[in-house]
């Protein structure tokens, strides 16, 4: 029912003299796609790593240049089917094709061409007695389109497999005439036929209902303009960084627009990327009010294996799990029956079914997500190589992706851990006490690597920036080879996942060397009886825009992207992406704002002097106004110390809630509640800032009237820190540009590590909690930053717009300052509350 319904969609569409509709697919999906069959086993994982995959790479262009002058390496193939209604379009590289040519140009058939297809791998390839049946599909199916594009009666196949480690060679070779090639093409074209021809249908379908739709609520000021905004960067195909203060409605404002983009064949499919998991729900309800007015799109959230997983304790190997025990005969049965039923597929939704149908969840969710419009997932899988969905981003894949980036002051931090690695001293003595007499060669390998440490670290304090590595290297290659072997032949150890976890380190450690640029930092570190060796990304913004350019637009948001060149020197290689800075809807008197100038939590005051007047300033501000506050401190210590000195005799008319260093969901839950409550007297909520109270929590009305920010919360200063500094500091960086002056002048040069360091990152917490307070038009509340620091002009160049009215305080100032500020509100705004409800669902 579902199928025909789209069927007539589809037509109706056809009829109206719409260009032709392509359904485009790569040889390699098509192969795979119909190949798969059996379990899923991860006992071989090793050969399938980042690290694996560039090793191949590399011995794919020795043996490309190996080649005579016949040998044509990287040959890039398409075909055009006609399936009726519209066109499947298939296209791959053939990794080499050997042939001649004659005096006018065309393919000789003097001697047969052949296609050779390379696989790499870190099998013993000698013990091969023919080749894999799907990478012969992936050598047959460019072998027919080279055939049938130069009118060829026979083709040679030639599959090369190559160990990665000993450069071992296996050639298996078969002729096949075009009629034969043909015929077998033909079948697997009726195979794919179904999932074709559901693509085509549903894009069909989802491209009128697209066009239809209409932005779900009248436009909040300034809200069509960033619309606008995003579409124009789409259609561009630009990057765009988009600062929107809470209220703006930036979630749908980027999503309305690039929803629309598909529905113009700007692109095919929308990343929505956050950095927590919290952060989707937003984006999902933006979903659901979007279906509610008629949009159809197929809607997949990805969630991490591991909590997608039905045992108690992963193990992906039929042995042990029933789920991976023929999961890839059932799958495509599994995958079509959801498809055709239902559009939202959400974890709970994919963990039942899967369970019903006896297949692994998580790669039921990642099949449904190549059929899917909208994608929600962590940053991870776009940005980190690791776990990045390859599968959406191969070649000429580029137009199809849109990436919308929430809460992208995350990605930063986020980018800096992908893009970097870190090895240990004690890795290597594992190694070496584990395969003691069992394993001469990683014994030898692994103690090259433990002299390199012991060779460097007799006189080390601290630590200490190194210029290269590259014998280290060499000798990590050694380490893994070795293990390789292993993990192939066997007998497994005991200490089994140890190894595994030390290898793979290794495998992405020698990933990250080679990213190795003037962006790094080689840094060895003395850990007492231990060492560490890091490679640690310092600007992440090459290696970041190396994945943007994977898309067609990417779409930076946040309410705390302040100052916005910061960011945009971080997270993009384009040199001059867009930004604009959105209006806020909330209006200048719903919030006051005071700064304390005669307090300080610089580490030279922390004394308690310094912890008494603070407790004495958030009793003064929650004295004001009764209500339910939040107050943030840098750090456990100070807040206890803090709450040490608010707790006096006689201070016993407000409700104190503390967090813990650990509290399980239930515990923040129940925190959480707490602020929610109907009370009569005042509630004080102690948090650490940049915790998890800080960000991503809603608390709208009565549930919060205040934050106090206690202190400037830079990062602490350590290895990292200092580190960075330096870095930015080294870099050259001028106040302007200095095109078209005049010859000879020279601009005031401007260090920036502090900034980059410290000052930025602190302030970013400081944002995100004071956003916590003003969440709805009808809110009121107070902001209190209790720093002399923050009346510096280089800490307000980072204050966002609304922020100019703040009012300077002391401790014997702020009670009447706060109260005025209240008094005012009275006056102005009764508070009144929406009436009707649905007013409310657009929360962002």
């Amino acid at each position: 029912m579902v199928m025909e319904a789209m069927k007539e969609e589809a037509l109706a569409t056809i009829e109206s003299g719409q260009p032709r509709e392509r359904i485009l697919l790569s040889v390699r999906e098509l192969v795979e796609f119909l190949g798969r069959n059996g379990d899923i086993d991860d006992r071989s994982q090793g050969r399938d790593s980042l690290a694996a995959m560039q090793a191949g790479s590399r011995l794919h262009r020795r043996l490309q240049k190996q080649g005579t002058s016949a040998y044509h390496p990287e040959v890039p193939l398409r075909i055009s089917i006609d399936m009726g209604e519209y066109d499947l379009e298939i296209s791959g590289r053939a990794d080499g094709i050997i042939y001649e040519q004659d005096e006018r140009g065309e393919i000789s058939e003097e001697s047969l061409p052949v296609i050779d297809e390379i696989k790499g791998m870190y099998q013993d390839v000698l013990v091969f007695e023919g080749p894999l049946s799907v990478h012969l599909a992936q050598a047959k199916v460019y072998a027919w389109i080279f055939a049938k594009e130069h009118g060829l009666s026979a083709i040679r196949v030639q599959m090369t497999y190559a160990n990665l480690d000993t450069e071992q060679i296996r050639r298996f070779q078969e002729d096949f005439g075009l009629e034969d090639l043909g015929r077998w093409f033909d079948e697997q074209i009726k195979a794919y036929r179904p999932w074709a021809d559901f693509r085509f249908h549903w894009k069909q379908l989802r491209n009128e209902s697209i066009r239809a739709l209409d932005f779900p609520y009248a436009y909040r000021p300034g809200q069509k303009k960033l619309v606008s905004d995003v579409y124009r960067s789409i259609h561009r195909g630009k990057t765009l960084f988009i600062q929107a203060p809470t209220g703006a409605g930036k979630t749908l404002s980027v999503l309305f627009p690039a929803i629309k983009a598909m529905g113009e064949k700007e692109a095919d499919r929308i990343f929505y990327l956050t950095a927590k998991s919290v952060t989707r729900s937003v984006a999902k309800d933006s979903i659901h009010l979007l279906t509610d007015g008629g949009y159809r799109g197929k809607t997949t959230e990805i969630v991490a294996r591991d909590k997608m997983c039905l045992l108690q304790e992963r193990s992906c190997n039929p042995e042990d799990c029933p789920y991976a025990r023929g999961h890839f005969d059932r799958i495509n049965a599994a995958l079509y029956d959801c498809l055709t039923s239902r559009d939202l597929f959400d974890r709970n939704f994919i963990m039942e079914y899967a369970k019903q149908s006896q297949v692994c969840p998580f790669e039921l969710c990642l099949d449904l997500a190549s059929f899917s419009d909208n994608i929600f997932c962590d940053y991870n899988y776009v940005f980190d190589p690791n776990a990045s969905l390859t599968r959406f981003f191969g070649e000429g894949r580029r137009e199809e992706n849109l990436l919308l980036v929430d809460e992208a002051h995350n990605l930063v931090d986020r980018a800096r851990q992908m893009y970097s690695e870190t090895l240990f001293w004690e890795d290597f003595h594992t190694l070496r006490r584990f395969f003691k007499g069992k394993n001469p060669k990683l014994m030898r390998a692994a103690g090259k690597c433990s002299r390199f440490f012991s060779d460097r670290t007799r006189d080390l304090e601290d630590y200490r920036i190194l210029d290269n590595i590259d014998s280290f290297v060499l000798a990590l290659m050694n380490v893994v080879s070795c293990i390789s072997v292993y993990l192939e032949e066997g007998p497994r150890l005991d200490e089994h996942e140890q190894i595994l976890e030390i290898y793979f380190r290794i495998r992405y450690f020698l990933t990250v060397a080679d990213w190795l640029d003037q962006r790094y930092r080689i840094v060895l570190e003395e850990l007492g009886k231990n060492a560490a060796l890091h490679l640690d990304c310092m600007d992440p913004s090459q290696l970041l825009g190396r994945r943007i350019e994977l898309a067609r637009s990417c779409i930076f948001f946040s309410a705390t992207l302040l100052p916005i060149r910061y960011y945009k020197d971080l997270l993009s290689a384009d040199r001059q992406p867009y930004a604009v800075y959105a209006d806020s809807v909330f209006k200048e008197e719903q919030h006051g704002l005071v700064i304390a100038s005669d307090v300080s939590s610089r580490y030279q005051l922390r004394n308690p002097a310094t912890y008494r007047r603070y407790a004495d300033y958030i009793r003064r501000i929650s004295h004001a106004r009764q209500g339910n506050y939040m107050v943030f401190f840098p750090s456990y210590r100070f807040m206890e110390e803090v709450y040490g000195e608010f707790l006096l005799p006689g201070q016993e008319d407000c409700e104190v809630l503390v967090q813990e260093r650990e509290m399980s969901e239930e515990d923040r839950e129940s925190f959480l509640g707490q602020l929610q409550k109907k009370r009569r007297s005042t509630l004080l909520a102690f948090c650490v800032i940049g915790g998890i109270f800080s960000e991503g929590i809603d608390l709208p009305g009565d549930s919060l009237i205040g934050a106090v920010i206690v202190g400037m919360p830079l990062p602490q200063v350590n290895r990292q820190t200092r580190i960075l500094k330096d870095y930015f500091d080294s870099r050259s960086s001028f106040d302007e540009d200095t095109e078209g002056l005049p010859k000879g002048i020279r601009l005031r040069e401007r260090k920036e590590g502090f900034a980059y360091a410290y000052l930025y990152p602190g302030m970013n917490k400081v944002l995100q909690a004071a956003g916590r307070v003003i969440r709805t038009e009808w809110d009121r509340g107070i902001i209190a930053l209790l720093d002399d620091r923050f009346l510096r002009g280089d800490y307000q160049d980072c204050f966002p717009r609304e922020w100019k009215h703040y009012q300077r305080v002391s401790i014997g100032t702020v009670e009447s300052q706060v109260g005025k500020f209240w008094d005012q509100t009275d006056v102005s705004d009764q508070r009144k509350r929406p009436r009707e409800e649905g007013e409310q669902k657009e929360k962002d």
